[in-house]
C-alpha cells in the first residue's frame, strides 16, 4: 500500500491575506502540522515587490551522483568544480520519472544539477511599496522584530533556480527553523515530497541504517520516493509553478 494520502492543500489567498501573510499561515497552522506543508496561489489582485531587473546565474552546477546505499536508491551529490555545461550524459528532466531515471542511468558520472542556489540573493525588493509584498517583511509581522538585523537575515531565504521542467532539490530540514517560506519565480516547474514531523524519527533511523555517513541536513542526499512506500513512511507531494508559495513546517523533511 502506498504511504502517500494525498496532495498537500492549496490555498488562495488575497491581497489583504498577502500582506497579513504571518497572520494568514496561523489560521492554517493545523492544517500545516498535519501535512508538513501547504501551497498558497496568489489572487489576481496580489502585487508583489520585485526587482525589474531579473538575477540570472552566471554557471551551472555540476555534480556527482553516488549511489550510497548496496539496496535503496539513496543518492548522495558532490559538486564538481571546473567544469559547467551539458555533459553528454545528461538526460533532458521532463518530470519526476525522467529526474529519477537520469540518477539510475548516470552510472556514477557528472550530470548536470536540475536547480541552483544562489546565496545571499532576493528578488523581492527591501523597500517595496505599500500596496506591494516583499519577503523581507515577513520577520516585521512576528516576534522576530524584536531581534538583531543579523539575526533576522538568516530567516530571508536565498535565490533558488529550477532550471528545467521536473526539477526535484535535495533533502531539506526545517527542523530549526518556524516555518519556511519559499516562492518560486520563474523556470521550469519544482516538484515536492513532504515528510511531516511526526514521521521524522522513523525516517532519521531509516537513512541512519542506510547512510550512516552522510548527513541529509548539508542539503546533499536524495531519496527516492519509492523508498518512503516501501517502508511506509507518510508523506504528501504538490507540483509548485511559477508565481507559487510553499510554507513548510518546522520540523518537516522535504
Amino acid at each position: 500500500m502506498s504511504s502517500v494520502s494525498i496532495d498537500i492543500p492549496t490555498l488562495k489567498i488575497n491581497s489583504y491575506g498577502l500582506k497579513n501573510l504571518v497572520n494568514y499561515i496561523s489560521r492554517h497552522e493545523q492544517t500545516l502540522k498535519e501535512f508538513g506543508a501547504i501551497k498558497i496561489k496568489l489572487n489576481s489582485d496580489c502585487l508583489l515587490g520585485l526587482k525589474k531587473q531579473k538575477i540570472s546565474s552566471k554557471s551551472t552546477n555540476i555534480q556527482r551522483i553516488v549511489k550510497i546505499s548496496n539496496d535503496e536508491a539513496i543518492y548522495s551529490i558532490k559538486k564538481v568544480e571546473g567544469i559547467n555545461g551539458y555533459m553528454k550524459e545528461h538526460i533532458p528532466i521532463s518530470n519526476e520519472e525522467t529526474f529519477w531515471s537520469s540518477f539510475i542511468h548516470s552510472n556514477h558520472k557528472h550530470e548536470q544539477s536540475t536547480a541552483s542556489v544562489l546565496l545571499n540573493k532576493s528578488l523581492f525588493l527591501k523597500n517595496s511599496p505599500e500596496n506591494s509584498f516583499s519577503i523581507h517583511h515577513i520577520p516585521k509581522q512576528s516576534l522576530l522584530k524584536l531581534v538583531d538585523t543579523q539575526i533576522i537575515q538568516q530567516f530571508v531565504p536565498c535565490l533558488t533556480r529550477s532550471h528545467e521542467p521536473g526539477t526535484i532539490f535535495p533533502l531539506l530540514d526545517t527542523q530549526q527553523r518556524l516555518f519556511s517560506l519559499i516562492y518560486h519565480h520563474d523556470g521550469g516547474s519544482r516538484y515536492w515530497y513532504f515528510i511531516p514531523s511526526f514521521e521524522r524519527e522513523t525516517l532519521l533511523k531509516l537513512l541512519y541504517q542506510k547512510s550512516s555517513s552522510t548527513c541529509f541536513q548539508h542539503d546533499q542526499l536524495f531519496i527516492n520516493p519509492s523508498i518512503l512506500d516501501k517502508y511506509h513512511i507518510r508523506y504528501h507531494r504538490i507540483i509548485q509553478h511559477s508565481n507559487e508559495f510553499i510554507v513548510l513546517s518546522a520540523g518537516t523533511i522535504s
